[in-house]
This record gives C-alpha cells, sequence and structure tokens, in this order.
C-alpha cells in the first residue's frame, strides 16, 4: 500500500459559485464564525481571501509627525 504524501491537485473544471464581492462566512479554523466580503477568488490553489480575516498586527514606531502603535 503506496501512501500519498502531497496533496491531490484541486479541481480546475469545478464550478465555483463564489465570486468576488460575496459576503461569506468562515466554517473552520481559528476565525471560525467571522464573516467578510470576499476580495479575491484564486481557483488554482482553491482559496478564496476575505476582507478583515487572518490579519496580522504589527508594531509601528512614530516616524515624523505620525503616530506609532498597532496596525493590522
Amino acid at each position: 500500500m503506496k501512501l500519498r504524501t502531497t496533496r491531490p491537485p484541486p479541481a480546475v473544471n469545478k464550478r465555483w459559485r463564489i465570486v468576488r464581492g460575496d459576503t461569506v462566512v468562515v466554517i473552520a479554523g481559528h476565525e471560525a464564525s467571522r464573516s467578510g466580503k470576499v476580495m479575491r477568488v484564486d481557483r488554482k490553489k482553491n482559496r478564496i481571501y476575505v476582507e478583515g480575516v487572518n490579519y496580522i498586527a504589527k508594531h509601528v514606531r512614530p516616524q515624523g509627525n505620525e503616530p506609532g502603535g498597532l496596525i493590522r
């Protein structure tokens, strides 16, 4: 019995019902139950990118007249 070591390629010919601009709800992962608008659909990687989900916080130093702080 041979074990599969990599993921199978995503289905390219599959018809998607989600398009850019739709509002969706995340159903899995640590961001579950959050909702947002679809920014981008990547059919080759079988992913969608949702606005306001899975962002990283970054600390910024004050420079000139701009205040520093925590940005997303």
